[in-house]
């Protein structure tokens, strides 16, 4: 989740590891979360090798935010019911 990718920034920059965060729910929607973290996302977009999104409207909020759009990744869950 990303509160958690922004907890680990430093750890994988000392380890030169990428970072991945995946963003699944009340991260990115939660009205409350997104304003508290709304600057500690910004630094982990600009660190992050790339972010996975479930949903547009999470992509669309990460974006607002001034997250690269070309380091987010769509992965919606589910199944295709057809």
């Amino acid at each position: 989740f990303g509160p958690t990718a922004v907890a680990l920034q430093s750890v994988a920059a000392l380890a030169g590891l990428p970072l991945i965060a995946h963003f699944h729910g009340y991260d990115a929607h939660a009205r409350s979360t997104v304003d508290k973290m709304r600057e500690a996302y910004r630094g982990l977009g600009a660190q992050a090798a790339a972010i996975v999104v479930v949903s547009l409207g999470m992509q669309r909020t990460l974006e607002d935010l001034g997250l690269p759009p070309e380091i987010i990744h769509l992965a919606r869950c589910g199944v295709d019911p057809e």
